[in-house]
């Protein structure tokens, strides 16, 4: 989505937004500023007050008793407001931060997990991704500080008119400078508040950097290539100039505010000595003592709300541009799929597949990743797909999985085109084992059954572990299939062996009784014997489900019916093993290489 393109969200639209929200998931949140803006205004004024009693109580020459009865009252009355407003801030705090993690912050999780992912390998969109995600990352910032800097505003707007009433009894020109010299403050501020907002890209980016140095200096996987490497140095060099980048964004910005501040001092000693001045005039012409020291409270307080108004609109100005990019993300189409497609036939035990021309070239690129592709893969058949590393197999795989959608061409389900389909509904039907499937740091019967206890069935993901060969190693644990694995949540949890995570993620699949098993170089990380293991386990337990092989070993190929070879984005041939062979073709040549690796390895073996 272009700058031009990209749509504008009116500072109405984010109110909206943010409050019909609120009104939705907890009405609370709407009427608790009221009650604080009211609480605010009175425990204000009430201090303002308290030293003008004392002085008028002493003027009116009343005796020990009544000033102590009318202290006493003013005191008991001032506790009262001041604990019922210490008790509504952090009470509203944290309902707008409760609703933050129950409203945006979970809708942006689940539209990340909803939308194409063919979209989230775009840079645009994980820019826009990255600061929707800013918006919901903290309570001073974005949606949260929306809310709560209205909350503010309303304060100070409450306590603005309140205050202005009180002067405009005394002198309303008075009140018209104090207004000259905030709206001075609120200009300038507006520039610096702009200033900020035209580098927010910028940060967005350099927030990638540190969350992507985050992630690797905390992965076990990245940790061991870090240490045995020694990439620490190099990886800390560049943390370290990505840091200073951003270091030189944020003291430009500093700068600024640094500025405003000064402006801001020398505003405020201009407008006390105007207002002080005019106040000790008034008492030398005869205002009584009581009413200049509460006057003096209001003129002080009166730049107090106008400070908070305009600090807060200029707040409200940079954090509805985040709610603006929360918006963005949201509206963002989840698919480009069609809405409410299709159902596939689930009577049928197996998917009929057919490519007719696909070809696909990923965005940006001028080159196309697969073309023209045509094949037909039967109900039930066994297919594997095979190919040196960049022919465009797993390019292939995705967008038979709908994760990807064709450039070119057309895929034809039981005779419907895959993009006519119902995606969710589709893709229950798939179960693709990849070489980094992932597992997930619960129990094993639920990374089986991938749902929550409490719908497992348990006797079935039993029977699909003892199919995939788990069930001895299972039995073995203390707990069975509650095992946890890996120890993030549990410390008791275990490790599985590369072997291990394989007849898991079968038994994933066996449990899901998918129509279509899609096995992505799962082997990729296993020796010749664990593969050949591993695939004459799936050879024996997937008999009904249309499966397909994609690998660049060829192993895997003595087990189907049918093979097609990937070369440079086409299928080049086709046909079984000793069909392929006959031909002296790519496939033979593959072939003599892999069995004279193979064959070499042996001959090793023997000698030692």
């Amino acid at each position: 989505m272009s700058k031009k393109e990209k749509k504008k969200y009116s500072l109405w639209s984010n109110y909206r937004f943010v409050y019909s929200m609120a009104w939705r998931l907890n009405k609370k949140t709407i009427f608790y500023p009221m009650l604080h803006a009211v609480l605010e205004i009175a425990t204000t004024l009430i201090s303002v007050a308290l030293p003008a009693i004392v002085v008028y109580c002493l003027q009116q020459r009343m005796h020990m008793g009544e000033i102590v009865m009318a202290l006493l009252g003013s005191f008991v009355l001032a506790g009262l407001l001041f604990a019922a407003k210490s008790y509504c801030d952090p009470v509203g705090r944290c309902f707008n931060t409760t609703m933050r993690a129950a409203g945006p912050l979970t809708d942006l999780i689940l539209k990340a997990m909803k939308i194409d992912y063919e979209m989230l390998e775009k840079e645009e969109i994980l820019q826009i991704k990255d600061k929707a995600m800013e918006s919901c990352g903290g309570n001073n910032r974005g949606f949260e500080n929306f809310m709560n800097s209205n909350t503010k505003l309303l304060i100070g707007i409450t306590g603005l008119i309140a205050y202005t009433m009180l002067l405009t009894t005394v002198q309303p020109l008075l009140v018209l400078a104090l207004l000259g010299i905030s709206i001075v403050q609120l200009l300038v501020f507006t520039r610096v508040r702009d200033y900020s907002l035209g580098h927010r890209d910028e940060k967005a980016k350099q927030s990638r950097y540190f969350e992507y140095f985050s992630r690797i200096a905390f992965e076990k996987a990245e940790g061991k290539d870090i240490r045995l490497f020694s990439l620490r140095g190099w990886l800390m060099q560049i943390y370290e100039h990505q840091m200073g980048a951003l270091k030189t964004l944020v003291r430009k910005e500093r700068y600024a505010y640094f500025a405003y501040d000064l402006l801001g001092l020398g505003l405020q000693l201009a407008r006390d000595i105007a207002c002080y001045g005019y106040l000790f005039v008034q008492l030398k012409n005869g205002m009584d003592i009581s009413e200049f020291m509460i006057y003096l409270g209001v003129v002080n307080g009166f730049s107090g709300w106008f400070t908070m108004i305009f600090e807060n609109i200029g707040q409200i100005g940079l954090d509805a541009a985040m709610v603006s990019d929360l918006q963005t993300w949201m509206d963002h189409p989840d698919t480009t799929w069609q809405e409410n497609g299709k159902q596939v036939d689930k009577n049928k035990p197996s998917l009929d597949i057919v490519f007719d021309q696909v070809s696909y070239q990923y965005p940006g690129s001028d080159r196309k990743v697969l073309e023209d592709v045509s094949f037909h893969i039967q109900p039930g058949e066994n297919i594997a797909l095979v190919g040196i590393n960049g022919a465009g197999k797993s390019t292939l795989v995705k967008l038979l999985c709908g994760l990807y959608t064709p450039t070119a061409g057309k895929i034809l389900i039981n005779g419907q085109d895959l993009r006519s389909l119902d995606r969710e509904d589709y893709q229950s039907m798939l179960a693709p084992v990849f070489q980094d499937s992932m597992q997930v740091a619960f129990t094993i019967a639920e990374n089986v059954a991938a749902q929550k206890p409490e719908k497992i069935d348990y006797a079935e993901c039993e029977r699909a572990l003892a199919m995939a060969g788990l069930d001895e190693k299972v039995k073995q644990l203390p707990q069975g299939m509650y095992t946890f694995l890996e120890k993030t949540i549990d410390k008791n949890g275990i490790e599985l062996s590369g072997g291990e995570k394989q007849k898991l993620m079968l038994a994933r699949v066996l449990y899901k009784q998918a129509k279509l098993v899609l096995l992505d170089e799962p082997t990729a990380a296993m020796d010749s014997i664990a593969e050949t293991e591993t695939y004459n386990l799936y050879g024996d337990v997937l008999q009904k489900q249309t499966v397909i092989f994609i690998s660049h070993r060829l192993a895997s190929t003595r087990f189907c019916d049918r093979i097609l070879v990937l070369e440079n984005g086409t299928i080049a041939e086709e046909g079984t093993h000793e069909q392929l062979l006959s031909k002296n073709g790519i496939y033979t040549k593959m072939y003599e290489v892999q069995k004279q690796y193979y064959q070499k390895g042996v001959d090793k073996h023997e000698e030692k």
